[in-house]
């Protein structure tokens, strides 16, 4: 898999958020890809072999108002910054305040409305699709977002 990537002429990685970060499969995923580039430059120039263009697609059960206050965009933006030090222009996706299950009264969740977050999964979840088409269509064609 990491050859194909080196081979590749774009990349897009998306994770379920847990804890304020990717999904620890995605992380370790991420660190093999990125570690074996670093060369510990003090231009932070590394040695994949060339640029191409990235993407991060996050989905989280956080609201957008919450990320800031979580501290979960410091984390995002050190991952996104990670890839345009290895590979060149990162584009990050949130798509936040999700679905966090597919049926509520299976779960102790009084933390959230169910009738509220099924709503808003039908009408967002949508938008997030087109929005990550969108972005798959961006890279594929080099449009900027």
């Amino acid at each position: 898999m990491l050859d194909r990537i080196r081979n590749t002429d774009a990349l897009i990685i998306g994770t379920p958020v847990y804890y304020g970060a990717e999904f620890a499969a995605t992380r370790a995923f991420i660190e093999r890809l990125c570690f074996p580039y670093n060369k510990y430059a003090k231009d932070m120039r590394t040695l994949f072999p060339r640029r191409i263009k990235t993407a991060l697609i996050y989905t989280m059960n956080v609201s957008e108002d919450m990320i800031e206050a979580m501290g979960y965009n410091r984390h995002f933006e050190l991952t996104r910054t990670t890839f345009e030090k290895h590979s060149g222009a990162c584009e990050l996706l949130l798509c936040t305040d999700t679905l966090q299950f597919s049926n509520y009264d299976k779960y102790e969740s009084e933390r959230f409305d169910k009738k509220a977050k099924t709503k808003r999964h039908a009408e967002v979840f949508p938008q997030d699709c087109k929005r990550a088409f969108e972005l798959g269509v961006r890279m594929a064609t080099g449009q900027r977002p």
